[in-house]
């Protein structure tokens, strides 16, 4: 009789372990000039925000066009100064990109992103004449590394990682979780999101926004999926563009024509295993997946 009760008491224990819930614990801030947001169950780190701070603070001082004192920015203002293990990985990836989608993505568009007012001044100074000069050293193989460092065709040259670097600092960001022992959780920053393992045995919930008409439009989603390990990155004009006499000025601009992307499109999503490769691709997919995909 003691027996069975104490298979009883175990079976009843095991149904209750089976159906508790864990926590849902949620990290919310800014950073990289975005928001970012992540969820996880387990066990609750109360120093979490602080780990996740420190590597979004990482990011932004290397790739961050906003920042002065970052290492791209300096690079740009033509300093020699010896790239980190992070940039030297994200370079390399951009530049395999570019390869894969024949200059459509290229991270030495930033001179023309600057002369469409989306840079650190925010002025358009656009016109065909400064537009057709710059589009000369505009080229993914206008820059290489060696040893290191990196060296540029022209010093005019300026590079700009945004299309990469919020997916990246997605996968770095998921690197130090799964590092900290945290296989179910949920990384959304700016848009950009990996998702690992699930939520209680329910996959992660992921919503694709609805375009807007204009960049202060209500947020809705009309396509909602569940992914399990996957990333997926989103590029769309309807956000950040700019107004001039009634005509909307796209943020993404094209490489090979020195223009913003012109689309029927308002936005792309992509699915990759590295948010990186997704952000990357959604840029790239304006005026090349669309031919290729």
């Amino acid at each position: 009789m003691m027996k069975k009760y104490i298979i009883l008491l175990a079976i009843i224990f095991l149904l209750c372990s089976c159906n508790r819930q864990e926590k849902l614990h949620q990290i919310t801030g800014s950073g990289i000039g975005t928001y970012y947001s992540i969820s996880y169950t387990g066990k609750e780190n109360p120093d979490m925000s602080q780990s996740v701070d420190s590597i979004i603070r990482h990011i932004s001082s290397q790739f961050s066009i906003f920042d002065t004192n970052s290492l791209v920015a300096k690079l740009n203002k033509g300093e020699n100064l010896p790239l980190t293990p992070d940039f030297i990985t994200v370079f390399e990836t951009s530049q395999r990109i570019s390869e894969i989608t024949d200059g459509a993505f290229d991270i030495t568009v930033g001179t023309l992103v600057n002369l469409w007012g989306f840079g650190p001044g925010r002025e358009k100074r656009a016109s065909p004449e400064l537009i057709d000069s710059i589009r000369k050293i505009v080229g993914y193989r206008n820059v290489k590394m060696e040893k290191g460092f990196l060296y540029k065709e022209n010093n005019s040259i300026s590079l700009n990682f945004n299309a990469v670097a919020k997916g990246f600092c997605v996968d770095k960001l998921a690197e130090m979780m799964k590092t900290k022992g945290y296989q179910h959780f949920i990384i959304d920053v700016g848009g950009e999101v990996r998702v690992s393992g699930n939520k209680n045995g329910i996959p992660w919930k992921i919503g694709i926004q609805v375009p807007t008409a204009t960049a202060d439009g209500d947020i809705e989603t009309d396509y909602i999926f569940f992914a399990d390990n996957k990333s997926i990155a989103t590029s769309g004009n309807y956000r950040n563009y700019k107004e001039e006499n009634g005509v909307k000025y796209a943020h993404t601009i094209n490489p090979k024509t020195g223009y913003p992307a012109q689309s029927t499109l308002l936005s792309v999503s992509v699915l990759s295993d590295e948010c990186m490769i997704a952000d990357a691709f959604a840029t790239a997919s304006w005026y090349w997946g669309l031919r290729n995909l």
